[in-house]
């Protein structure tokens, strides 16, 4: 086990950074999991959209401490996995956290812009809530990646030892929370969680 420092703020934006990438990561996997050719589906997913969203803002609505205790439980995850630490009563940890729900907020918006084709991309995305957020944008657009070598570069074996992967131990919890912040039934998310 490594020794637990405090965190930087160079760290808390790479923290940031990491999530708004993760963020529009996912929202470009349901965008690409949808079948747009057919204009039902689209309207369909639009709509498991609208209620994500509906669901995440009558939870705030209700029961605000709770929904911001899951995301302190999400950021003292990662925070864990890079062995640091901040005092979760600072103005910076707040700030973490009150961008990490305002990302959950804002994905709802980005998976209807880009379902809908509004003309936004995601390189525009990313320079909005880089700009929004104040993080230093060192993104290499995919435009710029050969093809062939992002595909050697993805298929590229690691030796275990090397690998900076998460285990599954730690990654359930925030993964379930997510579930249950997302609006999927208490239920099927216990039955998840049995199996995990």
């Amino acid at each position: 086990m490594g020794s637990v420092s405090e965190i930087s703020l160079n760290q808390i934006k790479e923290i940031l950074r990491d999530k708004v990438e993760r963020t529009l990561l996912h929202s470009q996997h349901v965008v690409t999991d949808t079948n747009t050719f057919i204009d039902s589906e689209v309207q369909k997913k639009l709509k498991e959209i609208e209620e994500e969203k509906g669901v995440l803002k009558s939870q705030i609505e209700e029961n605000y401490e709770k929904v911001l205790e899951h995301i302190e439980k999400e950021i003292q995850g990662i925070l864990k996995r890079k062995d640091l630490s901040i005092d979760t009563n600072s103005l910076e940890f707040k700030q973490l956290r009150k961008q990490f729900l305002e990302l959950r907020l804002i994905r709802s918006s980005w998976k209807r812009e880009l379902l809908e084709d509004s003309g936004n991309t995601v390189e525009k995305i990313r320079k909005e809530i880089y700009h929004k957020f104040n993080i230093k944008d060192d993104s290499i657009p995919l435009k710029g990646i050969q093809s062939t070598q992002f595909i050697s570069e993805s298929v590229e074996t690691k030796s275990l030892t090397d690998d900076d992967s998460p285990k599954i131990s730690e990654v359930r919890d925030e993964f379930i929370r997510e579930r249950l912040l997302s609006g999927f039934s208490p239920k099927s998310t216990s039955e998840i969680e049995s199996t995990l």
